[in-house]
């Protein structure tokens, strides 16, 4: 078996991507700064050969119906992978839709990862069976702050807290493989945003793509992003729901 993913003749394939942004909410802050990460986000997976769809202020549903559309274009067919990266207010249950009211939360007003993992799945995307399908997800994922104090010479990073915002005859085939989420923060605690800079996630997985994928493969890039938040303990992004079968190289220029 090979150990990495193969990619497709530049020439010939047709990679796409996704990005899904919530900015203006309905009862909830507006996410200011999103937009430097929509368009950091764009220029780099349009460097990498993907064509990118940008979307934006969507209900749960929405981002539902839009997600599931996607995964099942026709261009996948003769593409080697996926990016979705999706962006907004979050909670420990999942992503929140621009009808998101902490007030009066209902389940059909946030996207969870299970639900995007089953339109992702081998018997839902039949077009990205065997091929690498990243998630990025900017959202936080609770209210706690992810970090405890223990006696040690050096201060906090307060400019960071301050300057920074809470986002808060068939072949038998696995169900699902060949899929990992990246997610901004771990469960239960904040993702921090720039008012004018954007999140600290997606600019520090941009540096890090930008520098270091002409030698790394996917989960050592993303090893290097969590490695970038060691003087930030207030965040710390991880990897979940890994199904990815071999290495993924973007190969770029390739």
């Amino acid at each position: 078996m090979l150990q990495i993913y193969s990619i497709g003749e530049k020439n010939n394939r047709t990679r796409l991507a996704i990005i899904i942004n919530n900015m203006k909410f309905r009862f909830v802050d507006s996410r200011d700064g999103s937009e430097v990460d929509t368009q950091q986000m764009k220029t780099l997976l349009e460097a990498l050969d993907y064509r990118v769809e940008v979307v934006e202020n969507q209900t749960a549903e929405e981002m539902e119906m839009c997600l599931s559309s996607f995964s099942k274009r026709k261009e996948h067919k003769t593409s080697d992978s996926t990016f979705v990266v999706i962006m907004s207010h979050g909670t420990e249950e999942g992503i929140c839709g621009v009808d998101y009211n902490p007030q009066h939360s209902r389940n059909e007003t946030i996207l969870t990862t299970k639900a995007i993992g089953r339109i992702f799945s081998n018997d839902h995307s039949l077009n990205l069976v065997g091929k690498p399908k990243i998630i990025i997800i900017q959202a936080c994922r609770g209210d706690h702050k992810g970090f405890v104090m223990i006696p040690t010479n050096k201060g906090d990073d307060e400019e960071c807290l301050t300057k920074y915002d809470s986002d808060s005859p068939l072949n038998k085939i696995h169900k699902e493989s060949d899929l990992v989420f990246f997610c901004s923060t771990t469960p239960g605690t904040r993702a921090y945003r720039h008012r004018k800079n954007g999140t600290m996630f997606i600019q520090r997985l941009v540096e890090t793509f930008r520098n270091h994928a002409w030698n790394f493969h996917i989960e050592d890039l993303f090893k290097k992003v969590q490695r970038s938040f060691h003087n930030f303990p207030q965040q710390l992004p991880c990897k979940e729901r890994t199904t990815l079968l071999r290495n993924f190289y973007l190969f770029p220029g390739h």
